[in-house]
């Protein structure tokens, strides 16, 4: 049986974890905007966090607000310098969400009921 010194063993890569996952609504840090709420019942409720890249990512289905104005804005350490959009599920079809540079959330196309994943 041969050994092979330490030294030539790979290091183990540490892989980074994805942040918790905040919830959005009226008894959270972050409440929603332009009428927008939770879509209720059994659904996923809307929540955020930074992903393993370090970039801001939503989950959740919502209702009732106005399309192209903010959903909700996130906090000043989940915000990045540039705009990141995402495809969406809504009501009678596809939508874009975009997480704006100022911390935004918008839906800029679609309905207002929506899910997402972004």
């Amino acid at each position: 049986m041969k050994l092979i010194p330490r030294t030539c063993l790979p290091q183990v890569l540490e892989i980074p974890e994805a942040g918790d996952w905040h919830l959005v609504g009226p008894t959270e840090d972050v409440d929603f905007e332009n009428s927008w709420t939770n879509y209720g019942g059994t659904t996923q409720a809307v929540a955020y966090r930074l992903n393993i890249q370090d970039e801001p990512e939503v989950i959740g289905a919502c209702k009732s607000g106005t399309v192209g104005a903010a959903v909700f804005t996130l906090p000043a350490a989940y915000r990045r310098d540039k705009n990141i959009s995402y495809p969406i599920a809504c009501e009678g079809g596809a939508g874009l969400l975009v997480i704006q540079a100022d911390g935004s959330v918008i839906i800029t196309d679609g309905s207002d009921v929506l899910s997402f994943i972004g």
